[in-house]
């Protein structure tokens, strides 16, 4: 059966929605809908691999003969709380230790914090031990952070721990130059942890350390000094804190955004319905006042058919 759409009749609602293209305001409407999710899918992306990405971590202590045994067990338990911290399935550590020479205290990047404590527990310091090879240490670090163990995709951190100064002398300039490699290289955040006023004095630290002098990062962030040992443990907190700040407020951007955009689009459509049943209710009272005209004149055509 055909249905015929010629004549007076008029086609069926449905063959004239499918008639109806978008207007310029519902294209409006879903491009800035669209321009909102992809907002809100690269706000959410930053939020996931910025602060709290995967990190590789290396935890570098001073082991020369200058630190006590008693001291160097306890930057070992500073390790040790840290790790705890900070492990986790995205958050790797290793370990190790400097004198004169440089080595893993832990078999590279480890994501188990009890196998990490077992380690930390039987390292000793190591003779010689006489010097203090602070330079070779960063070196030995930027070539680690390319080793097997470490992951390419992970953010780097240094957290070193020294108690004096380097020995042999090392220009400051030399050790600034080596520090930077590894915060442009391998875009290293530095932690930078003194024990003592030789330390302070030196001023080694401070250009090891992240951050910059001008806003103040580098003295509320990266750079640490302590007078004794038994101070190391307030550090802990602040970098774990630091290592994984979840920043809540970038939520609130994309958040107001789509909360705006779907206000609006619910206004726009709202408004759209409104004036669809207002034409409609005005197509229904011409139809109904033609209707009511036509049986007008049809009775009036009776009364003088029979007053003839």
């Amino acid at each position: 059966m055909t249905t015929n759409f010629g004549g007076d009749e008029e086609p069926p609602k449905k063959c004239l929605d499918l008639k109806k293209q978008r207007s310029p305001v519902e294209w409006m409407l879903f491009s800035a809908f669209i321009i909102t999710i992809i907002f809100f899918v690269c706000q959410l992306g930053y939020f996931l691999m910025g602060p709290c990405a995967s990190t590789d971590m290396m935890i570098m202590l001073d082991q020369s003969a200058s630190l006590k045994k008693s001291d160097y067990d306890i930057t070992k338990g500073f390790a040790s709380k840290l790790v705890k911290s900070v492990t986790s399935d995205n958050n790797h550590v290793a370990v190790a230790q400097f004198s004169n020479d440089v080595e893993y205290i832990t078999k590279g990047f480890m994501e188990d914090s009890v196998k990490i404590d077992e380690y930390l527990e039987k390292a000793v310091q190591k003779t010689p031990n006489f010097e203090t090879r602070i330079k070779k240490a960063l070196e030995w670090v930027a070539r680690e952070l390319e080793g097997e163990t470490a992951r390419r995709s992970a953010k780097k951190t240094l957290v070193i721990v020294v108690d004096g100064t380097s020995w042999p002398r090392v220009e400051l300039s030399e050790l600034n130059k080596t520090a930077n490699l590894l915060k442009r290289i391998h875009k290293t955040e530095i932690y930078a942890i003194g024990i003592g006023t030789a330390v302070a004095n030196s001023g080694e630290m401070i250009e090891i350390a992240s951050g910059t002098h001008g806003d103040g990062t580098k003295f509320e962030q990266y750079y640490f000094l302590v007078d004794d040992t038994e101070k190391l443990d307030l550090i802990v907190q602040k970098i774990a804190e630091r290592l994984c700040k979840v920043q809540w407020w970038l939520w609130l951007g994309p958040t107001l955004i789509v909360i705006i955009g779907i206000r609006i689009a619910i206004y726009v459509l709202d408004k759209r319905e409104d004036e669809k049943l207002f034409a409609e209710t005005e197509q229904l009272t011409l139809k109904r006042s033609s209707n009511q005209t036509s049986r007008i004149v049809m009775d009036e055509r009776v009364v003088d058919t029979e007053q003839q």
